[in-house]
């Protein structure tokens, strides 16, 4: 009799096991799934820019995208000399405005850093977006453009890396990604989603029938956008007030190379005269006017600088002195 009841126990024991795990089961499967969270999107990081001139009441419409810490990065021609605009977050009639303030506008380079802010004046911060190092960008890499085109807002167009490379001293990429105005300042993104330019404006190559020929997309690489978010603050507008054109040197061993006929002088100072043809600024090499600008521009005004330059057909080594550019 002992021997049955404790058979019988355990057989009692076993079933309350079973019938508990079914139950708990139950519940598990009665919880409503966690919800997941949510992944930002390109969308969630590009606003729509609408910049107002006060002295003219002259309007201009371009693209941003958010690099951190409440600022909105785009095309320094989108707004112009304006130090207020309004920004525009979201598609269409769900869109929110708020408004912003620029920080730094930076023509040279074509690029301009916004603070948004909200009614209180406080900063209103956007899903970064994530910048590529990589440059040059491989011909062929398929990339989307994002922008505020036409009236339209947030839309997306896809393309490839049509030419990416450095030209007379700027590094620029092409891309046959449909761009339109209102796309100034606008994203250019590989696959992975990460910024690899900002769109600029749009080339056209072929035909004198805008409708008829084929156009390519300029950008700003993002190895530049990288500098010059790494010090927007820091660019001196050094300055030598010459002018020139591009010439093959034709001196000698150099006769290969290319230098920059100066053709006229404002500052005497400068170093330079009528005739020369500046060949290196310290040690970069000089081959157009926008070259020059590049390397002087950064250097504090009352500096000097060594350069190397063809005079009456010799060779010279001068010191340059850097002015104040002139507002």
């Amino acid at each position: 009799m002992y021997i049955l009841n404790l058979g019988l126990v355990r057989v009692l024991v076993l079933v309350a096991v079973v019938l508990s795990q079914s139950v708990w089961a139950q519940q598990v499967e009665l919880r409503p799934p966690p919800q997941e969270k949510k992944q930002n999107s390109l969308l969630d990081s590009t606003v729509r820019i609408h910049a107002v001139d006060p002295a003219t009441l002259v309007t201009s419409t371009g693209t941003g995208v958010a690099v951190g810490d409440g600022l909105i990065l785009t095309a320094a021609h989108v707004v112009g000399k304006i130090k207020e605009v309004e920004i525009l977050v979201g598609n269409g009639d769900d869109g929110v405005s708020y408004d912003g303030r620029v920080e730094v506008c930076d023509p040279f380079l074509d690029l301009c850093l916004i603070r948004m802010v909200d009614a209180f004046e406080k900063k209103v911060a956007l899903p970064p977006v994530v910048i590529a190092a990589d440059f040059p960008v491989q011909t062929g890499t398929r990339v989307y453009a994002v922008g505020n085109p036409l009236g339209f807002t947030l839309t997306v167009s896809e393309g490839i890396v049509s030419a990416c490379g450095v030209r007379d001293g700027e590094k620029f990429l092409l891309t046959d990604a449909l761009i339109k105005s209102g796309n100034s300042g606008g994203p250019l993104v590989n696959q992975k989603g990460e910024l690899i330019g900002l769109a600029l404006a749009t080339i056209q190559t072929l035909g004198a029938n805008q409708e008829l020929g084929r156009a390519y997309g300029k950008v700003i690489p993002s190895i530049v956008i990288q500098e010059f978010l790494s010090h927007p603050r820091a660019i001196c507008e050094g300055y030598l007030g010459v002018s020139g054109k591009t010439v093959s040197t034709g001196y000698g061993n150099l006769a290969a190379s290319q230098g920059l006929q100066i053709e006229r002088v404002l500052r005497t100072e400068s170093g330079l005269l009528v005739g020369d043809i500046l060949m290196m600024v310290e040690d970069s090499p000089i081959s157009s006017p926008r070259n020059l600008i590049s390397v002087v521009r950064t250097k504090t005004p009352g500096s000097k600088l060594k350069a190397y330059v063809i005079r009456k057909g010799s060779f010279a080594e001068v010191s340059l002195l850097v002015g104040v550019r002139p507002k």
